[in-house]
């Protein structure tokens, strides 16, 4: 299964727990309030409790936070290297928690060589070998697969045919994503769902697919209505239709 919460020293942690920590992090996210952010990562680094999943999602708020786009490339990076030693903090025991490890590794990871100057090659060394390796151990796990999409998708040119090998991956993680829900109920992590659609949005975007586009963002929205970047990428793409039948 993916991630139940371990017992503490204080008795069994209940994933509600996490799973209401999944949601605010989430929620800041979606709203691109780093201020939340900053608040559960050290809201975490204050708790007694030594858990599975706290450094996880300590790492997780930093890594959101890392991925905010106005925020200055330094806070950025700094945000990003608390992320990645968060997770190291990390002991997984199945190897479904193994894969949710290397899942978010490598998304730091690619995120580092973006913004950061030093140890690219390393960086980017570590993002796939990451990414590889928690699709040998969950191939069925969405999250998984939308990430082997984001980086296929990030070396491809517009256009190409590797840029649609990154769609088809996408659309591969969003069949996977129902019976996945369904079979790991109540487990953590649980996030996903929204950003596999919005990325299907952008590629379509890139593609010059705006109906597509447009669906995919609804279906991001319907997930997450407060979804900012959802909001903004369907506002434009409405805009570039309205010109197109005003010419």
């Amino acid at each position: 299964m993916s991630g139940r919460a371990a017992p503490t020293a204080h008795g069994e942690c209940s994933s509600t727990t996490w799973l209401a920590i999944d949601a605010r992090i989430g929620a800041g996210f979606a709203t691109q309030d780093a201020e939340a952010l900053r608040e559960i990562e050290a809201e975490l680094e204050e708790a007694s409790e030594d858990t599975l999943w706290r450094p996880y999602y300590q790492a997780m708020a930093a890594f959101r936070l890392g991925g905010m786009a106005r925020l200055p490339v330094d806070e950025k990076g700094a945000a990003l290297n608390r992320a990645y030693q968060h997770l190291d903090a990390m002991e997984p025991a199945t190897p479904a928690e193994e894969s949710e490890k290397l899942l978010l590794m490598g998304c730091i990871a690619g995120l580092l060589v973006r913004h950061t100057a030093w140890s690219k090659s390393l960086r980017g060394w570590d993002s796939q070998r990451a990414l590889k390796r928690a699709a040998e151990l969950a191939p069925d796990n969405p999250r998984v697969v939308w990430a082997q999409a984001l980086a296929d998708a990030a070396m491809a040119r517009p256009g190409s045919a590797e840029e649609g090998e990154a769609l088809n991956l996408l659309k591969k993680a969003e069949r996977l994503l129902d019976v996945w829900e369904s079979r790991h109920a109540g487990d953590v992590p649980a996030w996903g769902r929204d950003e596999i659609f919005l990325w299907q949005a952008d590629l379509y975007r890139r593609r010059g697919e705006l109906v597509q586009a447009r669906a995919a963002c609804q279906r991001a929205l319907a997930t997450t209505p407060n979804l900012l970047s959802a909001r903004r990428m369907l506002a434009a793409l409405n805009g570039s239709s309205e010109e197109r039948r005003n010419r």
